[in-house]
């Protein structure tokens, strides 16, 4: 018998986290669990706990590369509406770590409150928005946070104070909790200019790179120093419209469409052209470039113009 057996309710074995990724990449979560109140949440991290059992928490997906091989132990989402949900007192504005992100943006735009509205159009929930600082040039959401609500490994569900939390580029200090709402504090606004200004921002988002389901932006983060993620992309690659991926292998993937010049912009392998069988491989050398890129080390010269569709990896 399992030692998860008794919630069997709301956690699976076996469940591929491609369905849960925007990529569509990755194998099987050994424990999917998606718990439906708080209680149901903190009996399974007690039984993690008391197994030995690792717990990962997952958003929608919009910046993880899960491994083909699958990941061990207890892979928790967020998703039941007990920890969506947006409210909104005068400025503050306190949102669920499963509500999305865009959700949240329209609706503070809506109370005209601004700050935040740079953000739309970039996908994800709220806690993984936070857990990773998501911003652009203008900003980013760890300078609106008033407070965060979390829950330790142990089951322990405390409340952080903006002081308490350190937020940086595209990084927090959120790795070791599970994020459960964050309050923001957000500026009064006229909200005809800042619907204006929303659309506007919007409009410019969607000219400058492809948008749905299976496009996950800016999977390389800057280097502290030297040159910014998007010219290493630009240095590695073809500069127009098709750009690819060789392994040196005597089977290329295989291209099947154009794409637009994007650099740091991925889209799926399924749409890029990569086949099933080649998948473990392409996922390999992403891992290897962004561990690379990310360490500030300049791109090696294996991009070309024949293997994978695609700008920056897209």
């Amino acid at each position: 018998m399992s030692q998860f057996d008794e919630f069997r309710k709301f956690l699976r074995r076996d469940v591929p986290l491609a369905m849960h990724t925007r990529l569509q990449l990755g194998g099987p979560a050994e424990f999917f669990a998606e718990p439906t109140s708080e209680t149901e949440l903190l009996d399974i991290l007690k039984q993690s706990r008391n197994e030995s059992v690792p717990v990962r928490a997952i958003g929608s997906g919009t910046s993880i590369l899960p491994g083909n091989e699958g990941v061990s132990g207890v892979v928790l989402s967020l998703a039941a509406p007990v920890f969506c949900g947006i409210t909104v007192e005068g400025n503050c504005v306190t949102a669920g770590a499963g509500e999305k992100l865009g959700r949240v943006v329209t609706q503070s735009v809506a109370q005209g409150l601004s700050g935040i509205e740079n953000l739309v159009g970039i996908p994800g929930t709220v806690g993984g928005a936070l857990r990773g600082n998501v911003g652009t040039n203008s900003g980013d959401l760890g300078q609106w946070v008033e407070s965060v609500k979390v829950v330790d490994f142990n089951a322990n569900v405390f409340e952080l104070s903006r002081n308490e939390v350190t937020f940086g580029y595209r990084t927090s200090s959120l790795d070791d909790v599970i994020i459960l709402s964050a309050t923001l504090v957000l500026r009064q606004d006229d909200v005809t200019e800042l619907a204006k200004r929303l659309q506007k921002i919007w409009i410019v988002r969607k000219t400058q790179q492809p948008t749905g389901e299976r496009v996950s932006g800016y999977m390389f983060k800057n280097p502290q120093t030297g040159s910014a993620a998007r010219e290493l992309i630009e240095r590695a690659g073809r500069g127009d419209a098709w750009f690819g991926l060789d392994v040196h292998d005597p089977e290329p993937i295989p291209v099947t469409s154009p794409l637009r010049s994007m650099p740091n912009v991925f889209l799926s392998p399924h749409i890029a052209g990569v086949t099933e069988e080649a998948q473990p491989r392409f996922f390999a050398w992403m891992v290897d470039e962004l561990n690379r890129w990310q360490a500030g080390a300049e791109p090696r010269a294996v991009l070309t113009d024949r293997t994978l569709a695609g700008r920056g990896l897209t």
